[in-house]
């Protein structure tokens, strides 16, 4: 590092921050580079509420700061919600099996449980407290219709709403049985239950009665009555401009449901996400990783759907090399600071000089999906490799990247595995391979032996129904083709390739360009590279690449 470069060896341990958010709120707190983003998504103005990014694009670290730098927010968790109760309740399972709609039964759920945080951030209120003075302050309000309704909600909740989120939803449960019952007729002259069982013996038309009257329940749900309360608190609670609110949502992607409950619940806080705009100077911020909006959106979606109705509530995180150049060089600063001496320490002090005219920060965020966990995890990796030395050489960032490398192949997988099973093959068509390719790279060995491997994984997708049409009957002699079209979308999809359709058109990379290419795109593809991130992983063919291996004639 300069003059004193060699006072200082690297240590063991030393990192520039934790891959998880929440394991790295210590640097998080001195080390966080707004690019703008916070500007947008803590304006209580502004519509965008949903953040979407890809895995380690920095989402959870945004709503941290945003929780961290203002008194009136609240962080929910998934997983402190009971989803799981209502997932296993009779009430859901009677309902899915006679095929009625639950939308707004999560719409209801999502909205009262907001409806309390909002308060509980307002007032203060805590559970076991006495919160009399919300009910008697609305009741001064006068005695308009809508009014006397959000009264009467209030008062219905009065013993139950200030518990626990979790509690309130077996209340709602509990409650909303107790209506399907009445109004179905359960017991003597009806159904003998709300279970599965209980309807698998039903005659067509008493069935057809059941699913009418169920539906019935679910319609005249008090999601009205809520709206009308959303009013009354606009008028009443959230008036003072220069007080915001916010409840922050985040770990969506995590096991707290089924996909299929998940995915519906999910959509219906979208949902809520836009009716609660309506409350001045409030905002729902959530959290949503890219390839689960997607699969919210493909499981849910119905007649009529439009994704773009969508597209202003939206808040894509996006960054760009300057952009993580500017992370780590605060991250390096600040972490040489605790660690060794005062001043102010930068990347290059720290990191080898140009060689062969390829720049250290160049080569390493190249190999990168330019998110802040890819680029933080090689440098991590760099300084393990350079553990007793006073600097990072060339030599250690290339060892370093043979570990980064499979690291992050692995947790592409991870993170894709759910929306695109064949994930965990599709990798396989590129082992050994040079990283620029044509379709005819591809000889038929190559994807017959890919193809097999669709038969060992769990779950569908169009590459494993690809891949079983090849086997069948009446495969057609096109049918390996068509396989090969379907890895390499699922390819480009999750990062591993970058795809040109010929002439002067650039490489298109779905991390940079459009997220998705369709099968006519595929079709008139010309080349195809893959990533750098992958090089090490994949053992790719490096003979003839320009800087995969950079000469190093230091001893560091």
């Amino acid at each position: 590092m300069g003059d004193s470069g060699g006072q200082f060896l690297i240590k063991k341990n030393l990192k520039l921050g934790d891959l998880d958010a929440e394991t790295d709120q210590r640097l998080l707190k001195d080390c966080f580079f707004d690019k703008g983003d916070m500007e947008v998504i803590a304006d209580t103005e502004e519509p965008e509420s949903v953040v979407v990014g890809r895995t380690g694009s920095g989402k959870s670290a945004l709503l941290l700061k945003l929780a961290i730098e203002n008194d009136k927010a609240r962080v929910l968790d998934p997983n402190d919600i009971s989803i799981k109760f209502l997932e296993n309740s009779d009430i859901i399972k009677f309902f899915e099996s006679i095929g009625v709609k639950l939308d707004l039964f999560y719409k209801l759920l999502w909205r009262h449980i907001l409806t309390i945080e909002f308060l509980k951030l307002r007032y203060g209120f805590k559970e076991g407290e006495n919160n009399s003075g919300i009910l008697q302050r609305l009741t001064e309000l006068g005695a308009s219709k809508g009014k006397k309704k959000a009264i009467e909600y209030f008062n219905k909740w009065n013993d139950q709403f200030w518990v626990e989120t979790d509690k309130h939803l077996k209340e709602i449960v509990e409650k909303f049985t107790d209506e399907v019952k009445g109004e179905i007729g359960v017991g003597v002259g009806g159904i003998g239950g709300i279970s599965v069982a209980d309807v698998e013996g039903l005659t067509q038309e008493r069935r057809h009665e059941v699913v009418n009257k169920a539906n019935r329940v679910v319609s005249q749900l008090q999601i009205r009555s809520l709206s009308e309360v959303i009013d009354v608190l606009s008028e009443e609670s959230f008036k003072d401009f220069q007080q915001k609110y916010y409840i922050l949502i985040d770990k969506l992607d995590e096991d707290w449901a089924t996909t299929e409950t998940r995915c519906l619940f999910v959509r219906a806080l979208i949902e809520e996400v836009k009716f609660f705009r309506k409350l001045s100077n409030t905002k729902i911020v959530v959290a949503l990783r890219e390839d689960l909006l997607q699969k919210v959106f493909d499981m849910t979606r119905g007649s009529g759907f439009q994704q773009e109705k969508y597209e202003s509530y939206l808040y894509p995180l996006k960054w760009g090399k300057e952009d993580l150049r500017i992370l780590i060089e605060k991250r390096v600063s600040e972490v040489y600071k605790r660690q060794y001496e005062k001043r102010d320490v930068k990347f290059d002090e720290v990191f080898p000089s140009p060689k062969q005219g390829v720049v250290a920060f160049s080569f390493m965020v190249e190999r990168t999906l330019f998110r802040p966990r890819d680029i933080l995890q090689f440098c991590n990796e760099c300084f393990v490799a350079s553990y007793n030395k006073p600097r990072v050489s060339w030599r250690s960032i290339r060892s370093a990247e043979h570990k980064y490398s499979q690291k992050r192949l692995q947790s592409i997988i991870e993170e894709w595995v759910d929306h695109y099973p064949s994930v965990r093959f599709v990798p396989e068509l590129f082992y050994g391979l040079p990283p620029n390719l044509k379709k005819s790279s591809f000889g038929d060995s190559r994807i017959n032996e890919v193809a097999s491997r669709a038969f060992e994984v769990e779950g569908k997708d169009a590459c494993i129904e690809a891949a079983e049409k090849m086997v069948s009957a009446d495969a057609k002699s096109t049918s390996g083709k068509e396989f090969l079209v379907e890895c390499l979308k699922v390819a480009y999809r999750v990062g591993i390739i970058g795809v040109k359709a010929g002439g002067n058109n650039p490489f298109f990379w779905a991390h940079i360009d459009k997220p998705e290419i369709s099968k006519s795109e595929i079709n008139r593809v010309e080349k195809i590279k893959v990533h750098k991130m992958f090089y090490h992983a994949l053992d790719l063919n490096l003979r003839f690449d320009d800087d995969a291996f950079i000469e190093d004639d230091s001893s560091l």
